[in-house]
């Protein structure tokens, strides 16, 4: 088994600067790793496991979240969402919760349009769709009490309590969510 954050893969509706093209998000790319870990057996009859993550400010979250309500997607795959503290102060507060990349989408509203900005990184940052954080909150509750998934991961709290916190950020879990990794981990 292993863990992986797919938070730095284009949305879905991403520019494709070098070929003009448009991103077909994360959701077939982690239909692709499923189908590859499929086809992986230990001694012929145990199955893999996998751990997928995903920041919740990623624009594919919506779509991740309602991922594993189709029968058959995602079978060797947990699912989490990275819930950061600002998220469930924006929830708590009925806020409302804009969902972003590094990567401009090949339209934009004018309203989210006026909403990107440039992060601590020095990065601009496009917004692809605004929401209610609350609303957003009872969809990830909804699913998670429907279909067992997603989970989440209070990841702020995670690296906070972390004992490597000064030469490590934890971005994913091992499939069953009890071991924080960092990349590579």
């Amino acid at each position: 088994g292993m863990g992986t954050d797919f938070s730095t893969i284009r949305p879905e509706f991403a520019l494709v600067r070098r070929t003009g093209s448009v991103s077909s998000g994360i959701l077939p790319f982690m239909d692709m790793w499923d189908s590859g870990c499929k086809t992986i057996k230990s001694s012929g009859d145990r199955r893999g496991a996998m751990m997928g993550t995903l920041c919740d400010t990623h624009p594919d979250l919506p779509a991740f979240i309602l991922a594993k309500r189709e029968k058959g997607r995602l079978e060797n795959f947990n699912v989490s969402i990275l819930l950061s503290d600002a998220f469930k102060s924006a929830a708590e507060e009925n806020a409302d919760w804009p969902l972003y990349f590094n990567v401009p989408p090949i339209s934009q509203t004018p309203e989210c349009a006026a909403l990107n900005f440039i992060d601590d990184s020095g990065e601009m940052q496009y917004v692809y769709s605004v929401w209610d954080a609350a609303e957003l909150w009872d969809l990830i509750l909804k699913n998670t009490y429907e279909y067992a998934e997603p989970g989440t991961i209070f990841i702020d709290r995670v690296n906070e309590w972390n004992n490597l916190y000064y030469c490590e950020t934890i971005r994913c879990t091992n499939p069953c969510g009890e071991q924080p990794l960092p990349p590579f981990g």
